[in-house]
């Protein structure tokens, strides 16, 4: 059974849940006879979009798995569900009830998305904490993180934990309150530092402790924030794997250790 909650554009974005069947089709829905081509409903969804929202920039549109309903990417992050005519919105997830399992297709097309972005990018712009010699580095943790948050630094104090069970930590920046923030001066501080200085800082600054600010210019900090709104991400800590699976909020090491073993050999096979 396919059970959708339509919502207009006219004045707010409700979540909702679409959950689709194998072969599953809804008693009495209209028979769509014809589809206009991908670029019609790429211009008719950015004309229509520009009338309430002329912020939101379009990225990627493309056909569901539902007939009719487009999957649209905006850069804000925001992945929905929108009707040809762009007058209707699906904000939440769509589900398959797959193989007798219920699968967020939402979140694989995400972590598709996520998983080349993750990768292209440099180690020189990541902070890393690596597993000590002579333990191997098994697989690769990407958290966007933010040295205020308390979350982020009860993870942070895990992160020898993290390493000795073979676990690369590769963080990125991700300033809660903006740019005009002691936390984003605290953070551009860091990755304006070189070498193992960037790691002392961090630590520094998630164990509360006081370190002089150093803010360049050129810092990449402003361009990772963006980049984690790109993903989807609203909040830290926000870990995400090498297969571009993203698992929002803490974990404890012991359980976070195993499903990033499991991401990564997932993204290695593919």
């Amino acid at each position: 059974m396919l059970r959708a909650l339509w919502v207009m554009w006219a004045f707010c974005l409700i979540p909702s849940v679409v959950l689709a069947g194998e072969g599953a089709a809804v008693a009495g829905a209209p028979v769509m006879r014809s589809q206009p081509s991908l670029e019609v409903v790429r211009k008719t969804i950015v004309a229509q979009v520009a009338t309430v929202k002329p912020d939101w920039v379009l990225l990627d549109v493309k056909p569901s798995a539902i007939e009719g309903l487009y999957e649209a990417r905006f850069q804000n992050g925001l992945l929905a569900y929108i009707s040809a005519d762009g007058r209707y919105i699906v904000d939440g997830e769509l589900y398959e009830i797959r193989k007798g399992d219920v699968v967020s297709l939402t979140e694989e097309s995400r972590s598709l998305e996520r998983a080349p972005k993750l990768a292209a990018i440099a180690r020189k712009d990541m902070v890393i904490f690596s597993p000590p010699p002579p333990q191997a580095t098994k697989a690769a943790l990407y958290v966007f993180t933010d040295v205020d948050c308390g979350y982020c630094q009860k993870l942070h104090s895990e992160v020898p934990l993290l390493n000795a069970m073979g676990i690369e930590v590769r963080y990125l920046a991700w300033p809660r309150a903006g740019f005009d923030s002691d936390t984003y001066r605290k953070m551009a501080t860091i990755w304006c530092a070189k070498g193992n200085e960037r790691n002392d800082l961090m630590t520094k600054y998630k164990n509360r402790e006081a370190a002089p600010l150093n803010v360049c210019e050129d810092n990449p900090v402003a361009a990772q924030f963006r980049l984690g709104q790109e993903l989807g991400i609203s909040g830290t800590p926000a870990l995400m794997f090498e297969n571009g699976r993203m698992q929002p909020g803490y974990l404890p090491a012991d359980q976070l250790a195993p499903l990033v073993i499991k991401t990564s050999l997932e993204a290695k096979s593919r």
